[in-house]
């Protein structure tokens, strides 16, 4: 990746204070200053949770538990859940920050060994520069975490919150895939990385391979405009050493692009559906609303109602922030009880 001559922009709305580090490329553009408590509460007030799934160790099955169901009398395994005021949070060197069914976090896991010590200085070479070029494009992120032996680290964005029904699926989660998939392509990501249990920025221990957590800012992210913009850096990111753009013969060549082609229509047709769902001036000339509401459909005749409700109530929120009004709960609550019910007299 080509490094930019050009000194970075003015601090961003959210920003934390620039310190020389900031304006270090060897530093990636991050923030060298430990995460505080106030970032940290903070982060739990953007997560929106009033409990964490969390595992003490890597042993993920300690996360659950086994009880007994009163109505069958079986034996069934549900999860560990800390508050988020609950000291027995800060014992987790794990944790979920996000759920098949709602997450208000990007997280993206970057497998690339640096150096130790656990500062931005001692990230892989390859991923300072692109971190470094999302910084210089307004898009860097919202927290860096850094193993202190190795050099790997986690990112996190502050995303607008998105939901799914029962079944986990919803165009909004779709695109959040979307985007984490190019994003975790072009940092040269772990493609294994569950996207569940993820390093906690909330740990309180001593584990020697704690993860060191800077905090960077508090923008929330929009994820239409952020993967448009990801897909711009990616594509002309041509001095980027990857082996994934190496090609054997001109036929592979042509192949490769023919894919990538397909995919940024994909990704464009996904994107500017939620966008044409959120415009509120299309509603009347849209003959599938009912009552203002479109309703998802499980199968022929019967009605999606979790799924229909959390896409209507993030619309209706959508609407409210993009309007400069209060996103307050009662209004969420109302758009979804009412999304509820005319998916529920449907089907």
């Amino acid at each position: 990746m080509i490094i930019p001559n050009s000194a970075p922009a003015a601090p961003i709305a959210g920003s934390r204070v620039n310190t020389p580090s900031r304006l270090r490329p060897d530093c990636a553009g991050l923030d060298d200053t430990p995460a505080s408590t106030i970032d940290r509460d903070k982060l739990l007030a953007h997560l929106g949770r009033t409990a964490l799934h969390g595992s003490i160790s890597r042993n993920f099955k300690g996360a659950y538990r086994l009880v007994v169901d009163k109505e069958t009398g079986k034996k069934r395994s549900v999860p560990n859940l800390y508050r988020i005021d609950s000291e027995k949070l800060g014992r987790c060197e794990y944790v979920m920050l996000t759920s098949k069914q709602y997450a208000s976090v990007m997280v993206i896991d970057v497998d690339q060994i640096g150096k130790a010590g656990g500062h931005p200085e001692n990230l892989n070479s390859y991923v300072k520069g692109v971190i470094w070029a999302l910084v210089q494009h307004g898009i860097g992120p919202a927290w860096a975490g850094i193993n202190p032996i190795s050099g790997k680290a986690q990112f996190i964005w502050l995303i607008d919150p998105v939901y799914a029904g029962k079944n986990h699926t919803s165009r909004n989660m779709e695109l959040l895939k979307a985007t984490s998939h190019e994003l975790g392509e072009l940092l040269d990501h772990d493609p294994h990385f569950a996207h569940r249990f993820s390093r906690s920025p909330f740990y309180t221990g001593k584990s020697p391979e704690a993860y060191r957590w800077y905090c960077q800012h508090d923008r929330v992210i929009r994820l239409q405009d952020f993967l448009r913009q990801v897909r711009e850096m990616a594509g002309q990111s041509q001095h980027i050493k990857n082996k994934r753009q190496q090609f054997n013969s001109g036929r592979e060549l042509i192949n490769a692009v023919k894919t990538r082609r397909e995919e940024a229509q994909a990704f464009k047709a996904l994107a500017d559906d939620v966008e044409n769902e959120i415009n509120a001036e299309l509603d009347q000339y849209d003959p599938e609303l009912i009552d203002g509401v479109r309703v998802r459909w499980i199968s022929q005749g019967v009605a999606a109602r979790d799924e229909t409700a959390f896409s209507h109530a993030l619309k209706i929120g959508h609407r409210l922030r993009k309007a400069g009004k209060r996103l307050t709960d009662a209004a969420i609550i109302d758009a979804y009880e009412h999304a509820y019910n005319v998916a529920q007299q449907q089907g």
